[in-house]
């Protein structure tokens, strides 16, 4: 029942994407989440050295984890892309044609915003945004399924908590200690 109600979902998200200016689409899809990189490193750039430190280096580890998990959870659970499953051209050409679920791009979008989020709350607005645009943007394209996106999602948003949570365990470097 979920699949069902997963692909008819997917299927009108399909479709609008296909009524929606395709310029539009094809920048959530693509290029909006190498702004929501620009915006962390502007949040960073804006914050106290140490805070900076902390958000790039527990966003670049979320990003390597998140990346690693959906590897492992794409070996064991292949799904194809929905334009190759559906016979459909999509409205961008990803680079390969592999694994649909969970989706990477929605993963390393929210592990990025939820960084965000967990440091600077009253900036994490944007990111949640573009977060959320970036992966409907990839369902709009025809490249991901709706739970392919939840998925990724979700687990970005748990990498990044995790992430923050284990960094807080371990005790910061004095000066002294170097």
């Amino acid at each position: 029942m979920f699949l069902e109600l997963d692909y008819k979902i997917s299927d009108w998200l399909f479709s609008l994407g296909r009524v929606l200016p395709l310029p539009a689409v094809i920048f959530a899809a693509t290029w909006l989440i190498w702004i929501l990189v620009v915006y962390l490193v502007m949040v960073s750039f804006f914050s106290s050295r140490r805070k900076r430190i902390f958000l790039l280096a527990r966003s670049m580890a979320a990003v390597a984890l998140t990346i690693a998990i959906n590897a492992v959870i794409t070996w064991l659970c292949w799904r194809y892309r929905p334009f190759v499953t559906l016979d459909f051209k999509p409205l961008l050409q990803p680079l390969f044609l592999d694994h649909s679920f969970p989706s990477s791009h929605a993963a390393i979008a929210w592990a990025l915003a939820g960084s965000i989020w967990f440091h600077h709350k009253k900036n994490a607005l944007l990111a949640l945004l573009a977060a959320a645009l970036i992966s409907v943007g990839r369902v709009l394209a025809g490249v991901h399924y709706l739970s392919d996106v939840l998925a990724g999602g979700f687990i970005g948003l748990i990498v990044a908590w995790l992430v923050l949570k284990i960094s807080l365990k371990i005790p910061p470097i004095s000066r002294q200690q170097k």
